[in-house]
This record gives structure tokens, sequence and C-alpha cells, in this order.
């Protein structure tokens, strides 16, 4: 693995904020898409055109 000398900074200034700037957002991609996914997949599941009815025992 290379590492990153003085120079290496004053040529690519933003190089480390742009990389936490994507991992920051790729963090929230990933754990926004697990936290709706399960809402999207209930409302398909109990949508009319699958014909199955929304109760406590379906749910379960």
């Amino acid at each position: 693995m290379a590492t990153a000398t003085a120079a290496d900074a004053r040529a690519f200034p933003a190089t480390r904020s742009r990389m936490a700037a994507l991992t920051l957002a790729a963090i929230g991609i990933v754990y926004g898409d697990i936290g709706t996914s399960p809402l999207y997949t209930l409302k398909t599941v109990f949508s009319p055109e699958h014909g199955l009815p929304l109760s406590p025992a379906n749910l379960l």
C-alpha cells in the first residue's frame, strides 16, 4: 500500500475531504436502504394485487 507524501497532499488538496464526503454518503445510502427496505416489502406483500390481507396473524 502506498503512503501519501506532503507532495501528494499539495497536488490533491481536496482528495481527503472528498473521500470523507463520499464515505459518509455511502454509509447514508446503505443504512438508509436497510431502514426503508422492510417498509417497501410490507407495502408490496400486503398490496391488494397479491390478495394477502393485512392482519396481525399475516403480519407475524
